[in-house]
């Protein structure tokens, strides 16, 4: 059963499109006119809206373009009905947001046939929703374990090294053959243990902490207003004081005011120049160089971010934002990084983010989030890759 709003001031032909749709087992709520239709709707989403243009008060076109404009109610399909034939109605109909258009008086195949059709493409696409998330979190299960698995073997070595060690001491000791030697030399390989022991759990304890922070920082939206290129400016500024053994430099460009995610944007910023700097493998005297531009396009902010840091091909570039995924392990790296970076724009602020390779080095970003705050389901990735 499919939930369905039918906005139809008509009392006929609301009855004569419940008899319809009914027949398919289908569950319908009636909105009589547009305001009514606001009420339901933010009372409870249906799956999908039957909706009439002419109406008293606020027409259909009119509600429809209101529903697109919020994410709430944006990806809802709207299939209009209507006696209007003529092709002015039917472009209007789809300029406005509408995904199909049906004329009175009403064929009943056709409007079975329409609405078990986008019904079935909405059951689709929660379906690969689902999918996608059980990917994600198989993949994140799956590569948390591999990291984990190293260090915590390495400390359940040392543990055993621990206990045959000091069991070797004490029945020495109960049978009175310690000698000064063998103590010195028992001593050493538990102190050599420990030291492995402690290392290994100080490295679990860091990726455990990792995760806290990338889901802590994160956890909740951003709501203050941020001006993209002052926080840029102010967060690079110092890199170029800084005792690299390179020089940093910046290209900034255009005004972008955003009214929400002001802690975000600042988390992904530093982000990405932690990363630029971890991964960087420049020759002696060459300059990491960071190219970040800002323009707005329509209702979104665009950042593109560069760098020189690595030489990477099209498939590392593809992987930068999975989890665990990196090209400076050899320096302590754990991976998470891109996954960071993913996430604040994705899940906190609504955006996409893409990754691509440069050559003869580098990798660029391109950042898309929307400059007022949106609320409902995010976007999904537009591109799998993460350091």
């Amino acid at each position: 059963m499919n939930d369905i709003l039918v906005v139809e001031d008509q009392e006929f032909d609301f009855r004569i499109i419940k008899a319809i749709l009914e027949e398919k087992h289908h569950s319908l709520t009636h909105a009589t006119s547009a305001e009514h239709a606001l009420v339901e709707i933010h009372r409870h989403l249906p799956a999908l809206i039957l909706m009439d243009i002419e109406m008293p008060g606020m027409n259909g076109l009119e509600l429809c373009q209101q529903l697109k404009q919020d994410e709430y109610s944006a990806h809802v399909p709207i299939i209009f009905i209507s006696s209007y034939s003529d092709r002015q109605h039917i472009d209007d109909a789809f300029a406005a947001g509408g995904v199909d258009y049906i004329v009175k008086p009403f064929n009943k195949a056709e409007v079975q046939q329409r609405v078990s059709t986008y019904l079935m493409l909405i059951e689709a696409t929660h379906r690969q929703q689902q999918i996608s998330t059980l990917k994600d979190i198989l993949l994140m299960t799956s590569g948390l374990a591999h990291e984990l698995n190293t260090p915590l073997g390495n400390c359940l070595t040392a543990s055993g090294s621990l206990e045959m060690q000091s069991q070797t001491l004490h029945q020495a000791l109960n049978k009175k053959s310690l000698t000064a030697k063998a103590l010195d030399s028992g001593l050493q390989k538990i102190d050599h243990a420990n030291t492995l022991l402690m290392r290994n759990l100080l490295k679990t304890s860091e990726m455990v902490g990792e995760f806290q922070t990338m889901f802590n920082d994160y956890s909740t939206p951003d709501g203050e207003a941020v001006n993209i290129h002052d926080m840029a400016l102010m967060l690079f500024e110092p890199f170029t004081y800084q005792s690299y053994p390179f020089r940093l430099s910046f290209d900034v460009q255009g005004q972008l005011h955003m009214d929400h995610g002001s802690n975000t944007i600042q988390r992904v910023l530093l982000e990405l120049m932690a990363n630029s700097c971890k991964h960087a493998q420049l020759e002696p005297g060459d300059n990491l160089e960071v190219v970040l531009k800002l323009e707005q396009r329509g209702q979104y902010a665009q950042l593109i971010y560069e760098d020189n840091a690595a030489e990477l091909s099209a498939e590392q570039a593809a992987q930068i934002l999975s989890p665990f995924y990196t090209t400076a392990r050899a320096n302590g790296a754990l991976g998470l990084g891109g996954t960071r970076i993913a996430q604040g724009i994705t899940l906190v602020l609504n955006g996409s983010i893409e990754v691509q390779a440069l050559r003869p080095r580098g990798v660029r970003f391109s950042i898309q989030v929307p400059l007022q705050s949106q609320s409902g389901s995010s976007n999904r990735l537009q591109a799998g890759a993460r350091y």
